[in-house]
């Protein structure tokens, strides 16, 4: 799915969430002085319904955020679906 359909599905009002939640987090700074870049590798988990269907969803992703004037901000994020567990 791509941005526009995401933002869609949850403006409906039709997708319901009994789980949605990251963990295994890893997360790489880089910078001269102040960690200006991080990147963060770890796996999500949804559960739920979309238009009356469920899902349940699991993926390893990758982001990058880079901090600017004293926030962070998402850049990039890439996710490769995987089976759920548990």
């Amino acid at each position: 799915m791509g941005r526009e359909q995401v933002l869609a599905s949850m403006r409906s009002g039709e997708r319901g969430w009994d789980e949605a939640h990251s963990d295994e987090h890893r997360v790489n700074l880089y910078g001269d002085d102040d960690d200006d870049v991080a990147v963060v590798v770890g796996r999500w988990r949804a559960r739920g319904t979309n238009a009356g269907r469920a899902f349940d969803y699991a993926a390893c992703y990758v982001a990058v955020w880079v901090r600017q004037d004293g926030h962070w901000q998402i850049v990039s994020d890439q996710a490769t679906p995987i089976a759920p567990t548990g």
